[in-house]
């Protein structure tokens, strides 16, 4: 199962909107216990998107119950955690998104206890997940930021090959099944 996610932006300020995206990751962790309670606790659940805040942050960690650490996870028994695959890049240059030169890690994917335990038809490539950033779609600069489309703040700042404020982010599931 994947669940697509874009969360309120900073807009107003990362801690005034903050409440909003605290609101959404309750709700996003309420759905993830009640797809497990249905579907059982070994399903796979990629939860994905632009969730506009870091993983650090409370909203994630506190609020949709998202955490680096395996062994939190595997050995859990009454909080359902997703696994965080960006947390290898958080802290370093690499970014989804740049605001005032700053690399921000907002554009994340998540997954179900059940894909770590390897007990679904599928499990996640070693090492494929990537921040997508083809040379075409980043913008001139002192910083990688993408190529924004749309409705820039002057007539010149209009870019039409460009796409989005955000850069992409890919993993790759590989079936279990055909894995000898």
């Amino acid at each position: 199962m994947i669940i697509a996610n874009h969360w309120p932006s900073r807009s107003g300020g990362q801690f005034g909107s903050e409440p909003y995206r605290m609101m959404v990751g309750e709700t996003l962790s309420y759905f993830h216990k009640r797809i497990l309670e249905e579907l059982g606790k070994d399903t796979a659940i990629v939860a994905m998107g632009d969730f506009n805040d870091e993983p650090f942050d409370r909203s994630i960690r506190e609020y949709a119950k998202v955490s680096r650490s395996r062994q939190k996870i595997m050995n859990a028994t009454t909080v359902d955690y997703f696994y965080n695959l960006m947390w290898e890049s958080t802290g370093t240059r690499e970014a989804t998104y740049y605001f005032g030169s700053q690399p921000n890690m907002l554009d994340q994917l998540w997954i179900s206890k059940g894909i770590l335990k390897n007990n679904t038809p599928f499990r996640v490539k070693n090492e494929s997940v990537e921040i997508f950033m083809p040379t075409e779609l980043v913008a001139s600069g002192d910083y990688p930021k993408a190529r924004k489309f749309g409705r820039p703040s002057r007539a010149s700042d209009f870019d039409d090959e460009g796409y989005s404020d955000h850069f992409p982010v890919s993993v790759v599931l590989e079936e279990t099944s055909s894995l000898t």
